[in-house]
């Protein structure tokens, strides 16, 4: 890899993690290959409340899953990071994930681990490592 092709990939990588929301939406993309837009909202809406009852505002979900649809989603897919389903509201890694992958790794750890995921059930939890809480 040249240098310029680096330095793109550092901007493009910078570029994506500056967004809290994106970032977060990267990290629950750690951890499985294939979500629904729905699924990725509500468990965007966990972490985002500070008041898990606000997590289950329909509302708060539905303002959440159009700053998706309108903002990063779009621009995920426009850097090859992601592949996104409009008719089915699927979001799926792209071949482009693995290149920033090492990137959205360091950047979840320097976060003290804050994910929201529980990937064999329905109801989101939100996860605390070393003392850090969101």
């Amino acid at each position: 890899m040249n240098e310029e092709m680096r330095s793109e990939t550092v901007d493009r990588v910078y570029d994506l993690l500056s967004h809290r929301r994106r970032r977060r939406l990267l990290y629950l993309l750690l951890e499985t290959d294939r979500r629904s837009v729905e699924n990725v909202a509500h468990r965007l809406a966990v972490v985002e409340s500070e008041d898990s009852t606000d997590a289950e505002d329909e509302d708060a979900r539905r303002r959440l899953a159009i700053s998706l649809h309108h903002d990063h989603l779009p621009r995920l897919e426009e850097y090859g990071i992601i592949e996104y389903d409009v008719d089915r509201r699927t979001i799926a890694v792209a071949d482009g994930f693995d290149e920033i992958r090492p990137f959205v790794e360091r950047a979840r750890a320097s976060e003290g681990g804050i994910l929201v995921t529980d990937v064999t059930g329905d109801t989101p939890t939100k996860l605390q490592f070393d003392g850090v809480s969101d």
